[in-house]
């Protein structure tokens, strides 16, 4: 029997002891690395380049390119698979620059796919096409693995050496464990039904002309990859190319484990310790260095030369409407991409600054360049690391003044890399990454403050393990020097290691002081209150401009505002407990929405808030995932079409006698306007206290309107009298330019005739239509819509299972039939939050503010049980 819960909850620990997993993984490699590093200088990695023959060389950096040839097939066939064509030329250019950043940065679906997203929309690739292609590719490189590592681990001697404490000594059960994998990947490929359910979604499989090159061509890119180290290796390691390419993969899959960029560390570590011991280690240790070098860094500077020119010729280019379209909903994720090359730049300028000077570019600087200012270089270019890497995050979430700054510091950084030893390759990488930033600078207009963000535990590790790494290189490099007290006033063109010295200080004084600020700042913000006087008058004028009728819930004097820049545009919220829940999409001008969505998000962090987004569209949604929030469905909202809607036809046959059958009673429609609501208020309120009681019902608020006499002077009424007395009634929202009608509070006697409500609908849609408006909201159906399969993300399991055995507390299903009767489109509606730990009280708390307090929410419900 299936245990969901306890299956989730396994999952969230897991996740939580993930990156703990990987820095305990990093930390022993480091250390094993550090022991195995004590007797290698840099001068052995310069006697080892020096040996390279020149056809090994060229061996190696061929069977790179052959390798980046063979990544290209992943997005050929990916293409394929979405159903689209590109020219050849530009699929190589995509594929190259998103593998470039993904083998370099890791997260392949973040780095590679954040890369993919913004080239493939260039091509006219919609959003869901593209995460297509990245899922494909996911999928088939880790299928390929699986059968390469499977055949060897499984088939070929492959023994972990003696000198590896631990019981396991054969890899062969995880060879078994990849090729039943693999195996189960082809049953699926070959048989008839072409998709598969998952706890992310409907995966559609692909078909055997996709798939089955798609891994063939996947299997011999990591061969290769193994193959172009096992060319840069000594002859003399002691085991031949098939247990080589074993060793490299098993390092692969440890280094993808420990979640480090490219495995850092990790991948080196492996492979020396799985080597024989005869195996000559500087030798080793210089061919892994030279791997690196060829395989990972030097693509991955190329492909940012590339991304850099790309970005600017296509701001000289015109954007077709379409074009237009698909960058809006890419767009989000664009200051991810240029906040991870960012962080990356920050750390080559820490790594720089850690490693010497190349000998003859720094003689020939002594020439033209006094000594200060070369050591003031030094000094200033490892600061502009630091500050790029804490200024990353702040591009992330699109703040104007890091913008600003990030382009300052680059420009320093390229001054510095020049004047401190003419490291121009470095300098024209950092160009080409300012000039990147500068063609998506108009990405880059929030005016939060720097001061104000609150650094996720994620981007900590990620920068106490950068400044690590740089310090461990350093004193890697400099293994050799004596260290004392005379040494931090050593200055000299070679006195790199005392430069080193000086600039870990810095680094370490402004990530210090970053880190003390950050822990003594000012305590949580105080919350804004509920609006009054003149915020209500600005709500009320944003509202009238606003095509969504359901704008209309911030007029009922329950909600908090936060305002854009500009004050065209809003978004409401209310708080219950440490939950800030916003109703519905922000209101007002649409270039405005995600800027107001990453000010909420701060907004919370400041006072120490969990932000939640109730009701949001699909049409949105791509806003809040590029805000790093997660998606659940609520439901779906039907939408009648008012200018197809009739009740002609045979479809229409119960509508129209619904309608016949009213009017022969006596019923008749009318429109009542807001300046005669006082004449008729103790009518209705009457009609209100009636339908209350019948239902043993309380009033709501929030995401439902109550009657509330200041609230309900706001609207319109659609109003049903028999034989001339009112019966029911119900405000009506109207969206401007006729976009939208819709009613929210409901209201009928109990003497009125069964179908008095679906009568007030049928006459207040076609009154609607004669009036000109387009749609006509009915409003949510609670938990409609969600799958019920065995793989289905549980969250839709339980709902559809609410949906379906829970008509003793709600009418769900009732509810959905009843609006299937007028026909609408129904639209997927979400509550974005930060993850699935805080969805259960996120929930507790959106009812309870709805239901104004959680007693009066158990209360209702226990009375209507008869409890």
């Amino acid at each position: 029997m299936d245990k969901p819960a306890d299956s989730t909850g396994t999952k969230a620990l897991w996740r939580k002891l993930l990156p703990f997993v990987g820095i305990l993984i990093f930390g022993v490699a480091l250390w094993a690395l550090n022991r195995q590093l004590t007797n290698f200088k840099f001068s052995d990695l310069r006697a080892y380049f020096v040996s390279l023959s020149a056809l090994d060389l060229g061996l190696a950096i061929g069977a790179t390119l052959l390798g980046y040839l063979a990544l290209v097939g992943y997005d050929w066939f990916a293409i394929k698979y979405v159903g689209q064509k590109l020219a050849f030329v530009k699929v190589a250019l995509v594929s190259f620059i998103g593998f470039a950043f993904s083998l370099n940065i890791g997260q392949t679906a973040i780095s590679g796919g954040a890369v993919r997203m913004r080239l493939y929309t260039g091509c006219g690739f919609g959003a869901s096409e593209i995460t297509k292609i990245i899922g494909f590719n996911l999928l088939i490189g880790a299928i390929g693995q699986f059968v390469v590592a499977g055949l060897l681990f499984t088939f070929y001697n492959f023994e972990i050496p003696e000198s590896i404490p631990g019981p396991i000594r054969s890899v062969r059960w995880l060879g078994v464990l990849f090729l039943i994998a693999a195996v189960w990947f082809f049953w699926l490929v070959f048989r008839k039904k072409r998709s598969i359910q998952t706890r992310k979604g409907n995966i559609e499989i692909p078909a055997p002309k996709q798939a089955v090159p798609g891994v063939i061509i996947s299997s011999l890119d990591w061969i290769i990859a193994a193959l172009v180290l096992y060319k840069l290796m000594p002859h003399d390691i002691g085991v031949d190319a098939l247990h080589f390419i074993g060793i490299v993969l098993l390092a692969q899959i440890l280094g993808a484990l420990s979640q480090i960029p490219g495995g850092l560390g990790v991948f080196e570590t492996t492979v020396i310790h799985l080597l024989p011991e005869s195996a000559p280690e500087k030798e080793v240790i210089s061919a892994l260095i030279a791997f690196r070098a060829i395989y990972y860094l030097t693509p991955f500077l190329l492909a940012i030369v590339l991304l850099g020119g790309y970005e600017l010729k296509n701001r000289s280019k015109g954007a077709t409407e379409a074009t237009k379209r698909l960058s809006a909903q890419v767009s989000p994720f664009i200051p991810v991409l240029v906040s991870t090359i960012c962080f990356v730049a920050g750390a080559i300028l820490l790594i720089s600054g850690a490693t010497p000077a190349i000998a003859g570019r720094i003689d020939y600087l002594r020439q033209w360049i006094p000594l200060p200012i070369v050591e003031l270089a030094h000094f200033l270019g490892s600061i502009v690391g630091i500050l790029l890497i804490l200024l990353s995050d702040a591009l992330r979430r699109r703040v104007d003044f890091a913008y600003f700054g990030t382009m300052v510091l680059l420009l320093l950084g390229i001054g510095a890399s020049l004047l401190k030893g003419l490291d121009y390759e470095e300098a024209a990488i950092l160009g080409v990454i300012a000039a990147m930033l500068y063609s998506s600078r108009k990405r880059f207009t929030r005016s939060a403050s720097l001061f104000a963000m609150r650094f996720r535990p994620g981007w900590w590790f990620a920068i106490g393990l950068t400044i690590a790494t740089t310090i461990w290189i350093g004193f890697v490099a400099y293994e050799k020097t004596q260290y004392d007290a005379a040494i931090w006033t050593q200055f000299g063109f070679r006195g790199d290691a005392a430069r080193f010295l000086r600039s870990a200080v810095g680094i370490a004084m402004v990530s210090g002081v970053f880190g003390i600020w950050q822990l003594l700042r000012p305590g949580l913000r105080t919350p804004p209150g509920v609006a009054s006087g003149d915020d209500l008058v600005k709500v009320r004028e944003i509202v009238a401009r606003s095509g969504n009728a359901g704008s209309s819930l911030a007029l009922l004097g329950d909600k908090r505002f936060l305002f854009s820049e500009s004050g065209r545009s809003f978004l409401m919220f209310g708080i219950r407990n440490r939950t800030w829940v916003v109703m519905g999409d922000p209101v007002g001008e649409a270039d405005e929405l995600e800027d107001l969505i990453w000010a909420f998000r701060d907004l919370c962090n400041e006072a120490g808030a969990r932000p939640a987004f109730y009701q949001v569209s699909a049409e949105e949604a791509h806003h809040y995932a590029g805000c790093g929030l997660m998606l659940f469905k609520l439901g779906e909202e039907a939408l009648v079409d008012l200018k197809k809607f009739s009740l002609e036809g045979a479809a229409r046959r119960n509508l129209r006698g619904t309608k016949n059958r009213m009017e022969r009673d006596g019923a008749r429609f009318e429109m009542l306007s807001a300046e005669l609501f006082d004449e008729h208020r103790d009518k209705l309120r009457s009609i209100s206290d009636d339908w209350l009681r019948e239902k043993s019902a309380a009033e709501k608020g929030f995401s439902l309107g109550s009657f509330d006499e200041d609230y309900l002077r706001n609207f319109d009424f659609a109003i049903i009298r028999v034989n001339s007395e009112i019966v029911a009634f119900a405000n009506v929202s109207r969206g401007a330019d006729q976009h939208e009608l819709s009613i929210d509070l409901m209201r009928h006697t109990a003497a009125a005739p069964p179908s008095v409500m679906e009568y007030l609908f049928i006459e207040l849609m076609l009154w609607g239509k004669g009036e000109g408006y387009h749609w006509f909201s009915l409003g949510m159906a609670p938990l409609s819509g969600l799958e019920n399969r065995a793989m289905a993300p549980l969250w839709n399991r339980l709902g559809s299972q609410i949906f379906l055995l829970g008509e003793h507390f709600y009418n769900f299903k009732g509810l959905r039939a009843y609006k299937e009767k007028f026909d609408p489109q129904w639209e997927p509606r979400y509550l974005a939050c930060r993850g699935k730990l805080q969805l259960p009280g996120i929930l507790i708390d959106i009812s309870a503010l709805i239901g104004g307090g959680l007693t009066k929410v158990i209360g209702v419900k226990s009375r209507k049980s008869g409890k």
